[in-house]
């Protein structure tokens, strides 16, 4: 068994290698070409062309190391290369795989929410039943239900839509105060929560799913991984941003 420690680092080749090279061919190419050090124990990666084959090249102190991966049926998945260099997404911890389950299971049961009071607010509209969009608005429908001479079959099918709606409501609010809960008890989403603007749901998003804070140089670079940047007005020959 080959083991590394935690401070060792991995550099994967960009671009295929002819996988004739040898133990004395990679070394040379990790040399010359990446312009590494073979002999430093970080671990070399290349990939064939095909992406169904990969060499390890590393040096234990005692001797050069060279390991051989190969598929028969299918391929390794390979990060996408952007000007020649590689971008990795950080492990997750189980903490944040299981908070990033909590978002995703929340913004399910929204979207399943309003597609049900957008399904309801169209079949009843044909009835002359209308209400302002929104959840908030779901108990003037239940209202003007009861109200309205609807046939029966029309009435029983609302009904199956307000129970499926209060349901999904119910739950939706079960998962906030678990997703409060989740905020309060982490240092860094208290930290979060202290800025103007951020409450628990974001404080607990930027610690699940942004990438670690150290990556990024200035403020400005982290609001341009969230997409905010600023207004781009140009013409030809001069640019300006606002």
């Amino acid at each position: 068994m080959i083991s590394f420690g935690s401070q060792t680092r991995v550099f994967v080749a960009t671009e295929p290698v002819d996988f004739r090279r040898g133990v004395h061919g990679l070394v040379a190419m990790v040399a010359e070409e990446l312009k590494g050090d073979p002999y430093s124990g970080d671990v070399f990666v290349f990939r064939s062309k095909r992406a169904d084959r990969l060499k390890f090249l590393v040096f234990d102190g005692t001797g050069m190391i060279l390991a051989t991966k190969w598929l028969e049926e299918s391929r390794f998945t390979w990060p996408p290369i952007r000007a020649g260099t590689m971008r990795f997404v950080a492990v997750k911890t189980e903490e944040q795989q299981g908070r990033a389950m909590l978002f995703r299971t929340r913004d399910l049961f929204v979207r399943q929410r309003t597609q049900l009071i957008n399904a309801l607010r169209g079949h009843l509209s044909e009835h002359g039943v209308v209400a302002a969009q929104g959840p908030t608005n779901v108990k003037v429908f239940a209202e003007a239900i009861e109200e309205a001479a609807l046939p029966l079959l029309i009435l029983q099918l609302a009904r199956v839509f307000l129970d499926q709606i209060e349901g999904l409501s119910k739950r939706i609010s079960e998962l906030e105060k678990v997703t409060i809960h989740e905020a309060a008890s982490g240092e860094a989403t208290r930290r979060l929560q202290t800025m103007p603007g951020v409450g628990p749901i974001a404080a607990l998003a930027i610690e699940t799913f942004a990438p670690p804070m150290s990556i990024f140089k200035r403020g400005r670079d982290f609001a341009a991984w969230l997409g905010l940047v600023p207004r781009q007005h140009s013409t030809p020959g001069q640019a300006g941003s606002r």
